[in-house]
Parts: structure tokens; C-alpha cells; sequence
């Protein structure tokens, strides 16, 4: 299973919270705790495989605040990805000022069977 973190939203209706990479400003938030997806075990199961894409605001005390799925190939796939980012923990994106400020990241999970 692979897990990767990118700065840019694939949702532009959250125009409300800027994406970290898209304000020179404003630092990235970074992940000091990661907790993996577990595989569900029906997917498992039915070797089932995808890329789940999700897009989280990290809040400005570094946790998870929302989280909406952009790319969902499975709903028990997703579910677990959502479970498990709800619980990450970042440092939190700073702006100029140093003032922490949350912000909108988009998370990939590709969930791959060995």
C-alpha cells in the first residue's frame, strides 16, 4: 500500500481554504503521524485494487478537519482511507507570519494486493 501527499486540491469549491502550494506564503503542513488504512477484508477478499483520492483540510492545531473523496473506486476502499486519515496528525501549514493557518491537501492511497 502506498500513501502519498499532495499539495494540490483537485476541488476548487473550497475556495474558502487556500491549497498550500498554490500561495508561495504559506509553508506545507507536515505529517508527523500517519496511521495506514487497514484493507478491508470483503475487498481482500475479492482482490479488489484502486487509488483512492481524497481531499482533507488540516487544521491550524495539525489535525484532520474534513475530508471529502475525489476519486473513490470502491466504497470499502474508501471508507478505510477516510478511517485512517481522520486520524493523521500534521504540524500545521504556516503563513508568512509564521501563524499557523489551515489548509487544503489532497491525499493519494493506492490500495495494492501482494
Amino acid at each position: 500500500m502506498f500513501v502519498i501527499i499532495e499539495p494540490e486540491s483537485a476541488d476548487e469549491s473550497r475556495r474558502d481554504v487556500p491549497a498550500a502550494s498554490k500561495n508561495p506564503d504559506i509553508t506545507q503542513p507536515v505529517l508527523i503521524r500517519k496511521v495506514n488504512p487497514q484493507y478491508p477484508k470483503e475487498a481482500k477478499n475479492n482482490k479488489t485494487r484502486g487509488v483512492v483520492v481524497l481531499n482533507i483540510i488540516v487544521n491550524t492545531d495539525g489535525k484532520v478537519d474534513d475530508v471529502k473523496a475525489v476519486e473513490n473506486p470502491d466504497d470499502n476502499l474508501t471508507k478505510a482511507a477516510i478511517d485512517a486519515v481522520r486520524q493523521w496528525e500534521f504540524r500545521p501549514a504556516l503563513n508568512a507570519q509564521g501563524q499557523p493557518v489551515k489548509v487544503l491537501s489532497t491525499i493519494t492511497i493506492r490500495f495494492e494486493l501482494k
